[in-house]
């Protein structure tokens, strides 16, 4: 059997990822493969604080899903402050986040219009920790839109 990759779905997407498997080239930072390129937790920022990384797919139709993740290593995380700007080929736009978690990692994402063909995104903000307040160092990643 062989995979039609234009139907491949977000679910499908996140599996592949968390499975470390190149399902229609997902995993292929870069690449025009398949639905789309999906770089997981791209170009990770490790500091005193802790991990910072980003990570996106395509939904298809000029839309993308991004996610961050911060990491703590300097205690639980008591509040954050994050945004996730992007820019494409229909604008660029920006996805806020903030709250507290009790413990030491916070994820967060959401869909973006940045419409077909390649997109960047980053992740900046602060986050407090038991121990520090920290500055989040830009992670960033690009992939192409379907």
């Amino acid at each position: 059997m062989t995979i039609d990759c234009s139907t491949l779905k977000p679910a499908g997407l996140k599996y592949a990822i968390e499975h470390n498997v190149n399902i229609c080239g997902v995993l292929d930072h870069g690449s025009k493969a398949g639905n789309g390129s999906v770089t997981p937790n791209a170009n990770p920022v490790v500091g005193d604080c802790g991990t910072a990384s980003i990570s996106g797919w395509t939904l298809g139709s000029g839309r993308a899903y991004f996610q961050f993740r911060l990491v703590s290593s300097t205690g639980a995380i008591w509040y954050y402050s994050t945004s996730i700007v992007y820019s494409g080929s229909a604008g660029g736009g920006s996805l806020t986040f903030s709250g507290w978690w009790p413990g030491i990692e916070a994820t967060g994402g959401g869909p973006a219009n940045t419409g077909s063909g390649w997109a960047d995104a980053y992740v900046a903000g602060s986050v407090t920790t038991d121990w520090a307040e920290c500055t989040i160092g830009y992670p960033s990643m690009s992939l192409f839109v379907g």
